[in-house]
């Protein structure tokens, strides 16, 4: 009994082992064959035909822009100090002239009656040791010292003109009218620094301001017509033009530009446009209307000559043919000879 199990399980051994092999042998085949037709259908190559037409057709130069606003500041206090009246919040409607804030003076003005006073005493000491000293020749000690009084003395005089300054600078007043874009807080008791900014942005100036390279920089003109194309509105085009071409280049990451700006007609609403938004702009460079074109991928480049595949009339191959070009947009190209309207060129997928 215990032998012919043994034989038993050998048997099923050799048998599931055979299996085995002739499964894999059987996967195998399938790779291979399924390689095989996968590589032939990488190596075929897809056609189209296109009937030559006419079209209007244009160049158009593409540049990145940016929202800004023309009238747009930033407002602080001199010299600080808390914050006593806030007359408008983030995103309010200002007047020009109106008040925005106001800091509490109280300090400021003891301080410049400190210093007025300290600029008092310290003049009529430097008026009285003028007179002293003005028949007499000075050590270089003694010389010295009237050197560093007078030092003090215009010190003096420059800290009482800052806190003037920082006085009179204690109430905050919109130059224009506009939207505050920007607060440091949105209420009063807050003690501000110097470095603390109101931005307040006037929405009737905005424009977009784009950079163009010194090369394309002589394509460009004041008042040629561009379409402006937001990435977050990309189904809105807004007509505009460029009123601005510096006179100076700047050097970015790409190399010398020049920076243009172009305006932003109609929109005032800040909470669909936003400041530092970008955008598109389509600027266009030339124009044809009614012009025989065929697409760009149709043609190619064989020693210096343009050449595209045209569908012979007497077969259904198609021969070489010499064709001159004229203006080109992103995908099709005007033909200036070569072709006639409603012959048929290849087109490789």
């Amino acid at each position: 009994m215990t032998k012919e199990k043994k034989i038993t399980k050998s048997k099923k051994f050799f048998s599931n082992k055979k299996t085995q092999r002739i499964t894999i042998a059987v996967v195998l085949v399938i790779i291979v064959v399924s390689i095989f037709l996968n590589r032939g259908r990488s190596q075929q190559v897809e056609f189209s035909e296109y009937q030559v037409n006419r079209q209007d057709i244009s160049q158009v130069l593409v540049l990145s822009g940016t929202l800004d606003a023309k009238e747009r500041v930033y407002l602080n206090f001199l010299a600080g100090g808390k914050l006593v009246y806030l007359g408008a919040q983030e995103g309010d409607w200002v007047k020009q002239g109106q008040t925005i804030a106001t800091v509490d003076y109280r300090d400021l003005q003891k301080s410049l009656e400190k210093n007025l006073n300290f600029y008092e005493n310290r003049r009529l000491d430097w008026d009285a040791q003028l007179e002293e000293d003005k028949d007499q020749v000075l050590t270089e000690d003694e010389q010295r010292a009237r050197e560093q009084n007078q030092n003090l003395l215009e010190n003096t005089v420059l800290d009482v003109e800052l806190i003037s300054v920082a006085v009179d600078n204690r109430v905050m007043s919109a130059p224009f009218t506009g939207i505050l874009l920007t607060a440091p807080v949105p209420v009063t008791g807050v003690t501000l620094s110097p470095t603390d900014l109101f931005e307040l942005v006037n929405p009737q100036t905005l424009i977009v301001r784009a950079e163009v390279d010194e090369i394309d920089l002589s394509l460009l003109s004041l008042g040629q017509k561009a379409k402006l194309i937001f990435d977050a509105y990309p189904e809105e085009n807004i007509d505009s033009e460029i009123t601005f071409i510096a006179p100076k280049s700047t050097v970015s990451s790409s190399g010398t530009v020049f920076e243009i700006e172009l305006p932003v007609p109609g929109v005032v609403d800040l909470s669909k446009y936003r400041i530092g938004m970008n955008a598109d702009v389509e600027i266009e460079l030339a124009k044809k209307t009614d012009v025989l074109v065929v697409p760009l991928e149709a043609v190619s480049n064989q020693d210096g000559q343009t050449i595209v595949k045209v569908k012979s009339q007497n077969s259904q191959g198609y021969e070489d043919r010499v064709i001159e070009l004229g203006l080109e947009s992103d995908e099709l190209a005007e033909v200036v000879g070569g072709l006639a309207e409603g012959e048929v060129i290849l087109i490789e997928d």
